[in-house]
């Protein structure tokens, strides 16, 4: 028996078949380029959630959480004061002193720097 040469006779073969014709696509290339450069910069530049805005919003949520941070610790500094003794009579007293109040025997001497002074004229 002699051998065949199969792959001799698949080359001859011509092929008609609409899945092994000439490569082309259907779409060119530079087409597909344009397509996804138009949305890469629509992903980038949206202003309702495009890549700007998110980056954004992440800086306010980082400057939200320092600030969140920094009244906690405000709020932690206020409650240790009011529950000392100690430091309610001193907040006590700033308040008082604010409104105009002395204790007895002090003298309260008071500048108002609107009215002129008798010397400088």
């Amino acid at each position: 028996m002699k051998p065949r040469d199969i792959a001799g006779r698949v080359l001859r073969r011509r092929i008609d078949s609409p899945y092994h014709g000439p490569s082309r696509w259907p779409v060119r290339p530079r087409w597909i380029l344009l397509v996804l450069s138009l949305w890469a910069a629509w992903v980038a530049f949206n202003p309702d959630h495009g890549l700007l805005r998110i980056r954004g919003l992440r800086r306010e949520l980082d400057d939200s959480r320092a600030e969140l941070v920094s009244a906690k610790s405000t709020n932690t500094a206020l409650d240790k004061r009011l529950r000392d003794p100690v430091g309610q009579a001193e907040h006590a007293e700033e308040v008082l002193r604010s409104q105009g109040m002395a204790r007895p025997g002090e003298i309260i001497y008071r500048f108002d720097p609107a009215t002129p002074d008798s010397v400088t004229r």
